[in-house]
């Protein structure tokens, strides 16, 4: 399974950082997500709220990097794409936060472990279970005692959605936003979490229900250049993974990590990308 770890893997995510300005929610944390990852933090984190912390980011989403960390938090972010660094990555900031540029798998050992780590859509870029698996283990040994591990990640419903009742969703002006329709169209795609579904596959899908319904992005209220982005899908060998909300509990749960704290966001297909706190 090609994935982000991945040469195809970089090469999207560097064509991502060019238009990452027209991703939004779900795709990208809002306001809710912040508020939650933020209570968790200050509730869960092993360490008093105020003490100096450090904390690991799975990619360099600015929400998260920017948000208002408590205490005197240092934040790494990690992504393997020079291109995401550049361009989304908010910039360095001495005793604040700092940007690698490596994959996931090769993180080099901080001088001092990390307290909390953040996986925000990370483990679906992941092959189920296999490199989940190794991640999670990975991280183990990076981490200090106790520590904090808060994830959002999108889950497949336990009964797949039909692909056509999404196509006559579409047709009816009703598939709601862009970005929530396309990784529903993926899910329904996926045979199943180990195989994944590719990037062109779901291009693919989509294209056809382009070119068989007239009008599609009128119908449904989508903004041409956002519906623009899944242009980067086309010819993309790499593959998305969606367990099922269970599927993902009983993993972590067998890598050894204690579920905290859960919340479902109220947000369109919310419930598709619930916040799962853990303890190392």
């Amino acid at each position: 399974m090609v994935t982000q770890s991945g040469e195809p893997g970089r090469r999207h995510w560097n064509s991502i950082a060019q238009c990452w300005h027209l991703y939004s929610s779900p795709l990208r944390p809002g306001v809710e997500d912040i508020e939650t990852f933020l209570r968790v933090i200050r509730r869960y984190a092993p360490e008093p709220v105020d003490a100096p912390r450090q904390a690991l980011v799975l990619g360099v989403t600015p929400e998260i990097v920017t948000m208002p960390w408590p205490g005197q938090t240092m934040v790494t972010g990690a992504d393997r794409s020079p291109e995401m660094i550049e361009h989304v990555w908010p910039g360095d900031r001495p005793g604040l936060r700092q940007a690698l540029c490596v994959d996931w798998f090769n993180l080099p050992e901080p001088a001092r472990a990390y307290d909390v780590v953040m996986a925000d859509g990370s483990f679906n870029t992941l092959g189920y279970p296999a490199e989940l698996r190794r991640l999670l283990a990975m991280l183990a040994g990076l981490t200090a005692q106790r520590a904090l591990l808060i994830t959002r990640t999108f889950t497949r419903p336990n009964e797949r959605e039909s692909l056509a009742s999404l196509e006559e969703a579409a047709r009816a002006g009703e598939a709601g936003g862009f970005h929530a329709f396309k990784f529903r169209l993926a899910m329904a795609l996926q045979p199943a979490p180990e195989a994944g579904v590719s990037l062109d596959e779901i291009w693919r899908l989509w294209h056809r229900l382009d070119c068989e319904i007239e009008n599609l992005s009128e119908r449904n209220g989508w903004h041409p250049d956002v519906v623009g982005t899944i242009a980067h899908f086309r010819g993309k060998t790499v593959r998305l993974s969606f367990p099922t909300r269970d599927e993902l509990l009983a993993t972590l749960g067998a890598a050894g990590l204690s579920l905290l704290d859960s919340h479902t966001p109220t947000y369109e297909m919310g419930e598709r990308c619930p916040i799962l706190s853990w303890r190392f």
